[in-house]
């Protein structure tokens, strides 16, 4: 119950009246009633800060899960992205290694097509024993007869730099030596020769033209088929 006091006896009251100061309150309000209205007002203030940090606790709790199932999302997607790129990496080995194979089949290195460029090329007196492929390079052995052994050797040389097939600054003679005649034989003395000659890299165009001059017309139109299917460029 609110315990309220009177006012004491005013002694001064005609002396307020006077400079004009105003009444005392009929009432003083109790320390009683003091403390209540102060605890109330530091308890709403309590409940406020309570509350305050009740909802940013849940607010980062929130968070905190959201945060958490971002990180698993992003985790899903590096490793579907770590798997696309793998399989992009194989099916571009795949590709690479369809478009070698492609080259090769019907390409102007073919083993057949080379055949027939040398054929054209190789003059009289003059035999290729071994052909080879290696890289991007031809490497022929064989013999040259005499008379004039040298000679032929420096005509198959010069045939193979004017061939379209071959980079004419790239095709060396490496090796060159006269083999040890049997006096009882009849034939004409050789000379064993060793060339290189590397291979030119073609447009398409260009190779279309090649293989119809060296007749290889059946080629030719796998080799615009294979162009058609995106294996050859």
């Amino acid at each position: 119950m609110t315990v309220q006091t009177s006012r004491p006896p005013d002694l001064l009251r005609e002396r307020r009246q006077e400079l004009g100061i105003p009444e005392l309150p009929d009432r003083i309000t109790s320390i009683d009633q003091l403390l209540l209205r102060g605890a109330l007002i530091g308890g709403g203030l309590v409940l406020l800060v309570v509350a305050t940090a009740g909802f940013l606790f849940l607010r980062q709790q929130l968070v905190r899960t959201e945060l958490d199932r971002l990180t698993a999302v992003q985790a899903e997607v590096e490793v579907l992205e770590g798997q696309v790129k793998a399989r992009q990496a194989e099916v571009d080995k795949v590709t690479g290694v369809n478009r070698e194979l492609a080259k090769g089949l019907v390409g102007v290195r073919s083993g057949s097509t080379v055949l027939r460029e040398l054929q054209l090329r190789t003059p009289d007196g003059v035999q290729i024993s071994q052909m080879q492929v290696e890289g991007d390079t031809l490497r022929l052995k064989g013999q040259a007869r005499d008379p004039q052994a040298f000679s032929r050797i420096n005509v198959l040389q010069l045939e193979l730099k004017r061939s379209p097939l071959f980079q004419p600054e790239g095709v060396a003679l490496s090796r060159a030596f006269r083999e040890e005649k049997d006096p009882r034989s009849t034939l004409p003395s050789v000379v064993s020769f060793e060339m290189s000659a590397p291979f030119s890299e073609l447009p398409p165009s260009r190779e279309m033209v090649l293989l119809k001059r060296l007749g290889a017309e059946g080629m030719a139109r796998r080799y615009q088929l294979l162009q058609k299917e995106g294996l050859l460029p």
